[in-house]
This record gives structure tokens, C-alpha cells and sequence, in this order.
């Protein structure tokens, strides 16, 4: 409807300019300020650095200590309107549709990235948790992991806000990192250039606080060679009694053993990671043990062991502190998760009534790059072998040894599917020797699957097993992906 209208009001002003001019022209040639022919010169200058139509340029600076929490930066939101030519900064948003598995879908806008260093474009539009990407050292698209140093993520669903944050403790101080992300209506591209500057750690002041209450929670949980989160409930009522607000209101501190308040920020998402003798560390840190996090919305308190970390036996204590600024009382959470055995699944004998074989062959991928395929499942066959549709079925994966799973993981590593190491054996993102991922899509009723970015080789065929079990019967489908 907005390009019909822009197409009406051009019309319109042809036919007047028509009979403007058979009349005399007494209008003069724009005079452009200083002002004006600045901004041109600016962007000619920037265009010599990014391909776009327009390129803002935005210099930020994020202090190391700020790490995940990041820096939230607005842009320039009048001008973006006029180039798109919409209305609103909603209908912006709007227009950029949703993420959908990674895949941006429903959009009349298309986000993507720029590498910084080849200038290229990254279609994908998403390699954190929702629009936006990490980017390594040299301002290219990364997956997170050992190479991103840096992200920049749409921060909602209705606002041009950007979070600009670091991968805890991993870029220089006094550096000066420069990342891209872009956008493009019909055929106009515009780009937002961060030049994202690393300042030193903030000098926070602790406040001088008093501990009115702790509660205490105590958990077992297996030991875990994947991520296995737990949601806990506390007493948020006690807590607002005890420091006069509610618990959403205070400020989260993290607690070390021995109990000061932790003034770096945070170093897990709305909470901290924890090491072994419970002070708080970053990602990465030696003998790093479990996070602990606060969950706003849902009043709940989010734990999990670092996969591989924990040993069996041992107890790991992580503590938070809800704080109220204004009357300077403190409440602290604990949580004491004690470590078991893994337990062997009540995984069902099964018979093994049918395999479906699927192949396919694909160029290896960067270590920056997502590629999904897709290939389409004979469901009636599955339902002829054990009685039940694909999506009414349990899913397993299958490892080479033709084993449901491991013990020790959960039962799907990846979305309605999991992730399979080059032995063809399941594992778990992030995993030794990660490779591939298989998993179900029950509405499109087909079997996606892609590389780990760099994981793969040239000439050599890795393999994914899921089984769809049903009432003691199994069928099996198998990926084999050739990398050309």
C-alpha cells in the first residue's frame, strides 16, 4: 500500500510539474550549505569502505567489564523512514518480519552483515539469538566461540535499538573494533558502521549494603558432558518483604565466597558464571563450574553445570544478590548443586522395522557461513513400519554403534534433532569433533541438516542417524553428507 501511495503523489507531481512548466520558471538552483556538502563528502568517503547507499557511522565505546550486558546504542530512526520511505519505526520493525531457525521470514526488509575486512555481504541474518552477529577480530561475521570477539543484536521486536557487546575478557583494551550491520528495502541498502571503541573496566561503587536474609536451594543434577539447564523456583515474596521492592526492581549482583558483591557486571546472560571454589569468573576461566541467572519474566532462577567440568561427588555453590538501591538492603539466593552419577535412560528395546537412506552432496562451508538443507521424508513408509506419523513418534539420535544416544546427554542436542560428531556419533553443540546436525521439521515434514561452520573436508562423507520410535517398533533415517 506505501509504494502505491509513493507512486500516486509522483504522478501527481508530473502532471503538475506539466503546467509548471509551460509557465515561466522563476526558481532558483539549490544552494547547498556547508552543512549539506559535509554530509556528501562524509559519504562519499564511506562508501569507499562499505557498498551501501547510505552509511551511518556510529562510534561507541563499551567498557571490557561490560562483556555480555554490552552498551544499547539508538539509531538515527527519522532518517532511516525517509530512505525506506515508511512511516514509523514500527513499521520498520514490522517489516523485517521474524527469525524463523535463523531464517528471516515474513520481511518486506532484508538484515544481513558485512564482513569489514573483504567488504562482502553475509545473507545470513542471524548468528546470535535474534537479529544480528558476532564478529571476530577483524569485523567478520562469526558464529560465537573462539573466534568472536564482539556482537551487535537488535535488542526488541518494536525499537532500531542495537546491544553492542564483547565476548567476556577477549578484546583490547584501547582497540578499536569495527563491525557492520546492514539492512535493504526494494533497492536501497542502508549499513551501520559501530566503530566500537574498548575502554577500561568501570570503577563501580559497591553499595555498603545489609544482608537481610539468604535462602538456600539445593539441587542434584548429573553430571553432564551437554548443556542441561534447570529452572528453579524461589521465594520472590520473602525477598520483596525483606528489601522493599520487588525482586524485578532490584539490582542482580553476583556473591563471591566470600560474600562481596561482584562489581564487574555481569558474565552470563542476566547472571554470572561461577568456578569450582564458587567465585565468579568468565566464560573460558580455569576450572569454570556453573552459571547461575536470574529470569525476569518467568520469577525463576536458571542454573547449569559447564558441560565436562563438574565432577561427580563434588558440591558447587553459586550466589545471587538481589539488591534495593534506595534502602541499601540485601538478599542473597543460593544455590548448591551436588553432582551424580549419570543415570542410564529408560531407552526402549526396540526392532528396527525400516532405514531411509538419504544422500546429498554440498561444498564445505566457512567457518563464518550457515547452510541449511532440506530434503523431503517418506512419512507414509514411517507410518506403514511403526504405526505412528514422524511427528507422533519419539525421536532419538543414533550413534554409529547403533546405540540410542549416549547416557549422558539429552535426549535431542539439536532443534527436533542432534548433532553428530565425524565418527557419526551424537553430540552436543560446541562438542569434540562436531560436525553436522539432523534433525525433523514436522511442519514442512522433511529432514533438515547442515555443517558446523569449517568443521567439515573436502572428499569425505559424514553421517547423521535419527530414529522415530513408536510402541517397541523403530525406523531409521540416515544422512550421508558429501563435502565436494
Amino acid at each position: 500500500m506505501k509504494k502505491i501511495i509513493f507512486a500516486t503523489f509522483v504522478l501527481l507531481a508530473f502532471v503538475g510539474l506539466f503546467f509548471v512548466s509551460c509557465e515561466k520558471d522563476d526558481s532558483s538552483k539549490h544552494e547547498y550549505t556547508q552543512e549539506e556538502l559535509d554530509e556528501i563528502a562524509r559519504q562519499d568517503s564511506l562508501k569507499q569502505i562499505i557498498p551501501a547507499d547510505y552509511i551511518y557511522s556510529i562510534d561507541i565505546t563499551v567498557p571490557i567489564s561490560k562483556g555480555y550486558d554490552g552498551v544499547v546504542v539508538t539509531v538515527d530512526s527519522a532518517k532511516l523512514i525517509e530512505l525506506f520511505e515508511y512511516t514509523s519505526v514500527a513499521e520498520i520493525a514490522t517489516a523485517l518480519g521474524t527469525l524463523e531457525g535463523g531464517v528471516q521470514a515474513g520481511n518486506e526488509i532484508t538484515f544481513f552483515a558485512y564482513n569489514y575486512s573483504t567488504k562482502y555481504e553475509v545473507t545470513n541474518p542471524s548468528t546470535t539469538n535474534y537479529f544480528g552477529h558476532w564478529f571476530d577480530a577483524n569485523g567478520d561475521v562469526c558464529s560465537w566461540g573462539d573466534q568472536a570477539y564482539l556482537f551487535c543484536e537488535k535488542v526488541d521486536t518494536f525499537s532500531l535499538d542495537f546491544r553492542i557487546g564483547l565476548f567476556p575478557d577477549r578484546p583490547t583494551v584501547g582497540n578499536v573494533y569495527k563491525i557492520v550491520e546492514a539492512m535493504k528495502y526494494d533497492q536501497t541498502t542502508v549499513a551501520f558502521l559501530f566503530n566500537v571503541t574498548i575502554a577500561p573496566e568501570e570503577v563501580v561503587e559497591v553499595p555498603v549494603t545489609t544482608l537481610e536474609g539468604t535462602q538456600n536451594i539445593n539441587i542434584e543434577a548429573e553430571k553432564a558432558a551437554g548443556w542441561v539447564d534447570h529452572e528453579l523456583e524461589f521465594d520472590s515474596v520473602t525477598i520483596a518483604n525483606a528489601i522493599g521492592c520487588d525482586p524485578k526492581e532490584a539490582i542482580i549482583y553476583g556473591v563471591n565466597s566470600d560474600g562481596s558483591l561482584f562489581d564487574g557486571g555481569y558474565t552470563a546472560n542476566n547472571g554470572f558464571w561461577f568456578n569450582r571454589s564458587g567465585e565468579i569468573c568468565s566464560w573460558g576461566s580455569e576450572a569454570i563450574a556453573m552459571y547461575m541467572e536470574y529470569r525476569t519474566d518467568a520469577q525463576r532462577i536458571g542454573v547449569g553445570q559447564m558441560p565436562d567440568s563438574c565432577f561427580v561427588g563434588e558440591t558447587y555453590s553459586a550466589k545471587l544478590a538481589f539488591v534495593n538501591l534506595t534502602t541499601l538492603k540485601q538478599y542473597n539466593v543460593v544455590v548448591n548443586m551436588t553432582i551424580t552419577e549419570p543415570t542410564s535412560l529408560p531407552y526402549p528395546e526396540t526392532t528396527l522395522e525400516t532405514t531411509i537412506n538419504l544422500a546429498f552432496s554440498a561444498d564445505s562451508v566457512a567457518t563464518v557461513s550457515w547452510i541449511d538443507h532440506t530434503l523431503a521424508l517418506d512419512t507414509a513408509a514411517i507410518i506403514q513400519a511403526i504405526g505412528a506419523s514422524p511427528a507422533a513418534a519419539t525421536i532419538y539420535g543414533v550413534n554409529q554403534s547403533d546405540d540410542l544416544l549416549r547416557v549422558d546427554l539429552p535426549l535431542l542436542t539439536a532443534n527436533n534433532g542432534c548433532w553428530f560428531d565425524a565418527n557419526g556419533n551424537v553430540c552436543t553443540w560446541g562438542g569434540e569433533g562436531i560436525t553436522m546436525y539432523v534433525e525433523y521439521r514436522a511442519d514442512t515434514k522433511e529432514i533438515g541438516f547442515g555443517q558446523y561452520p569449517g568443521a567439515c573436508v573436502s572428499g569425505q562423507t559424514y553421517y547423521g542417524r535419527l530414529a522415530f520410535v513408536n510402541d517397541g517398533k523403530r525406523a531409521e533415517v540416515k544422512v550421508a553428507l558429501t563435502i565436494k
